[in-house]
């Protein structure tokens, strides 16, 4: 008589044992892995706290976004890069339009970001389209003077 494991002796408990099918002893109607009384997406903590959210639970899409935020800033800079001031003056009043419907919406509508860069860069377009004007009238004036050279 031999001491000792024997992996093919079904007595001794040794051989290979398949795991159970998955969801094996589930109850019908809960979902894979889910506690019976628990709201679907969450589980039990195991500190015995409230429950833990799974991954990708309680997500919230984001808002849609204004679409005069986004023509906003598409002109501010169409206006900018092609030096256009009436760009620059319609992309500023786009903007401000577009706060004020963000605001009106409750913040339900998204694009406060979008509608604050079309107005920053419509600013710097007219600041530099009015340092341009000033500049010719100014390039002008010294032109058309009388001299005063003998």
């Amino acid at each position: 008589m031999t001491q000792g494991y024997d992996p093919n002796d079904p007595g001794q408990g040794g051989g290979y044992q398949p795991p159970p099918p998955p969801g094996y002893g589930q109850q019908p109607g809960q979902p894979y892995g889910q506690q019976p009384g628990q709201p679907y997406g969450q589980q039990p903590s195991p500190y015995g706290g409230p429950p833990v959210p799974q991954y990708g639970a309680g997500y919230t899409p984001a808002p849609a976004t204004d679409q005069l935020a986004i023509v906003s800033l598409i002109v501010s800079i169409a206006g900018l890069v092609l030096l256009c001031f009436p760009a620059g003056i319609v992309s500023l009043i786009l903007g401000l339009r577009s706060l004020r419907r963000i605001k009106e919406s409750g913040d339900t509508v998204g694009g406060r970001g979008l509608a604050v860069a079309g107005i920053v860069i419509s600013a710097v377009d007219i600041v530099i389209m009015l340092g341009i004007i000033v500049t010719f009238i100014v390039l002008y004036a010294v032109g058309n003077s009388p001299s005063s050279s003998y």
